[in-house]
């Protein structure tokens, strides 16, 4: 016969487990997100804003929500391969508008020197599963515009709390 004791000690592990897995806490390095975030400060991220993603595996098990725009995302920076949040610019099918200045994703206007990607002059819209993710200094940020359109099963959460 097991122990009552047995039982709680179970649940209280399973339970702190799943509080573990659901939330982060990390700390922004650099200057990419300012005025928003600044360098050193602390955010929590909620891993589950979007589904059931386990750790290091690049798709969600289950899905039941959407990255969109205006969203401060938590993802792996596919070029250095670091944690990094960026601002959520443009999802999926939204359009690209180009003119002689640049392109206009998601109401934001980009000059063509900005961009070093020429991933974004052959598109009229974001393709699906793809996202436009740039960085609030957009002086010093390395984004979308430099490594083109990011995976939205690339994100790993959303940033739910920091302080201003």
């Amino acid at each position: 016969m097991k122990s009552p004791f047995v039982h709680i000690l179970l649940t209280a592990a399973l339970v702190g487990c799943l509080a573990l897995s659901m939330y982060d806490i990390k700390y922004i390095e650099g200057t990419s997100m300012q005025p928003t975030l600044a360098n050193r400060e602390s955010v929590i991220i909620f891993r589950w804003a979007y589904g059931l993603q386990p750790p290091f595996f690049q798709r969600y098990l289950v899905r039941w929500s959407r990255v969109r725009p205006g969203q401060l995302v938590f993802f792996q920076d596919p070029v250095f391969r670091k944690p990094v949040v960026k601002r959520c610019i443009a999802t999926e099918y939204s359009p690209i508008l180009k003119n002689g200045e640049g392109v206009i994703i998601g109401g934001e206007l980009l000059i063509w020197s900005e961009l070093r990607t020429d991933q974004l002059s052959t598109l009229n819209s974001i393709p699906g599963g793809k996202l436009f993710l740039l960085g609030d200094n957009r002086t010093v940020s390395f984004d979308s515009r430099f490594y083109g359109l990011v995976e939205e099963n690339r994100i790993e959460g959303r940033v739910v709390r920091f302080r201003k």
